[in-house]
């Protein structure tokens, strides 16, 4: 219902400008989803929330397929929410949420936080029950980004969340995006949009892509990324609150970790 920040909301209809990216993620969780089906068929099991029957971790379905062990996600994840000073409970959504592996690692070191979210990639948030069980499927929804977030109404969230998303939309899109968390921020709360590409890393970023599309074999043209500078991020969202950029700290993390900005707002 309305009270829930989703009022009446599908917006699956609307593609985004940049919509080569969404047809990749839901093939993704489409492939492991299969994958899992034939498995669960064939009386497998799965161990926790890895998806056993691809050997596909959360964060592997969603992008960061060259991670193989969970600590560094673990750590990564760590690294960028630890910038904020958050409350023991809270409410937080995620835009972009994909399979949860960003927001169900967030709860694990705040576990009396409540998750709610929208993806663009119908497959995506069907796998969300498989992937997590304990989780109220009831909370995450099919939306583009940002039209799927203009029903939101109110200053719902104590935090917003958008990880690794922005890259694949238009600038245009994206700000739109940032704008409308902003607005679904409560007064004190937080909102933090990671893994934002760097354009002063724009060169390196496209050779590690490219280099990675051939090896994933995707079976598409490599969509294009859209890069930010932190200057104009500062300056676009200062007058919201206090403003500050990071980078992941962790080694094993890779080159990512340089060559994107982590954004916070305290509204």
């Amino acid at each position: 219902g309305a009270s829930d920040g989703w009022g009446g909301m599908d917006n699956r209809a609307q593609v985004p400008t940049n919509g080569g990216w969404l047809s990749v993620f839901d093939e993704r969780a489409k492939i492991t989803e299969e994958k899992h089906d034939t498995n669960q068929s064939n009386g497998g099991s799965k161990d926790g929330a890895s998806d056993g029957a691809s050997g596909q971790e959360p964060w592997q379905i969603s992008g960061w397929s060259d991670i193989k062990d969970g600590a560094v996600w673990r750590n990564a994840v760590h690294d960028i929410i630890k910038e904020m000073e958050l409350p023991l409970q809270g409410k937080a959504f995620d835009a972009g949420c994909g399979v949860l592996a960003f927001s169900k690692q967030f709860q694990e070191f705040f576990p009396k936080w409540e998750l709610l979210g929208v993806d663009g990639a119908e497959s995506c948030i069907r796998r969300i029950p498989q992937l997590w069980p304990d989780v109220n499927p009831e909370n995450f929804k099919v939306g583009i980004l940002p039209n799927a977030l203009e029903e939101c109404n109110g200053e719902l969230y104590d935090l917003t969340i958008c990880h690794g998303v922005l890259m694949c939309l238009s600038k245009e899109e994206g700000l739109e995006t940032i704008d409308h968390l902003l607005r679904m921020t409560k007064q004190g709360g937080f909102c933090l949009v990671s893994e934002l590409v760097d354009v002063h890393y724009q060169k390196e970023t496209e050779e590690a892509m490219s280099r990675h599309w051939q090896h994933a074999n995707y079976g598409s043209e490599i969509p294009t990324y859209t890069y930010y500078s932190e200057d104009e991020l500062i300056n676009r969202f200062s007058t919201f609150g206090k403003t500050w950029v990071g980078r992941v700290q962790v080694p094993e993390y890779g080159d990512r970790g340089r060559y994107r900005i982590n954004l916070y707002i305290r509204k």
